[in-house]
């Protein structure tokens, strides 16, 4: 006998989470600060960021 679970999906809120809100404030200083010493980070790595931001 197999028992009817139906979830319904929820949202998680990572933008009320304390690692998205700092992300979010220093990660564009963060890459100015890397441009200006000649850097920068792997296009993999900024894609991630950007997906998380998202």
């Amino acid at each position: 006998m197999l028992a009817d679970h139906s979830h319904t999906y929820k949202r998680h809120r990572p933008e009320q989470t304390l690692l998205y809100q700092l992300v979010e404030r220093h990660y564009p200083e963060f890459l100015e600060q890397l441009s200006h010493q000649g850097k920068s980070l792997p296009k993999h790595v900024e894609k991630e960021f950007e997906e998380f931001l998202r």
